[in-house]
């Protein structure tokens, strides 16, 4: 039911626009192709392999990125809110736009002080001139994969721990029919 419910979050957000799918495990591949969806599948995440694995998927996604098959990616996972609780959320992963301020200052809003806006403090808001050992090309690609692998070593764990919560609610209820059941065979 928690591969369905994200699977499902993940087509939703979609909606019926062009997209490539990517899809961690063997069960919710086999889910997507029953549906009738083209995904890349990849093996399920265990303790020895998240690292790893998230490598690859962020070598996937620069990868489509450079080719312009795609700009934007979204992460579908189930969050824990409690053991019992887990939630389905759909977040961008890029463009990574959690990490940086959508406005960025303007050199002319600034007064007296230059790169400073006015009334503020504190280090300037802008730079005049920046020292680059490396392309800002070659900055931006490495920053953006740190980032995927960083969120995607994240969502694994958090996915993880609702996968546990999911079977032990599932164990639960299936122990209280059992009960149930034997109950009925007894009378």
């Amino acid at each position: 039911g928690l591969n369905s419910k994200i699977i499902n979050a993940a087509l939703d957000h979609r909606k019926n626009r062009k997209a490539e799918l990517f899809i961690v495990g063997t069960r919710g591949a086999g889910n997507l192709k029953s549906l009738g969806e083209k995904c890349v599948a990849f093996p399920g995440a265990d303790m020895s392999n998240r690292y790893q694995l998230a490598e690859n998927i962020k070598d996937h996604i620069m990868k489509g990125v450079k080719e312009n098959r795609f700009g934007h990616c979204i992460l579908s996972y189930a969050r824990p809110i409690s053991f019992s609780v887990q939630k389905t959320e759909v977040e961008t992963l890029l463009p990574c736009s959690r990490i940086y301020s959508k406005e960025v200052p303007d050199k002319k809003s600034a007064q007296g002080e230059p790169g400073r806006p006015a009334g503020q403090k504190g280090s300037p808001a802008v730079r005049e001139s920046v020292i680059l050992e490396s392309s800002l090309e070659g900055i931006m690609e490495y920053l953006a994969g740190t980032y995927i692998v960083e969120r995607l070593f994240l969502v694994f764990e958090e996915n993880k721990l609702s996968e546990f919560g999911a079977r032990a609610n599932h164990l639960e209820g299936s122990c209280q029919y059992l009960k149930t059941q034997g109950k009925k065979i007894k009378l």
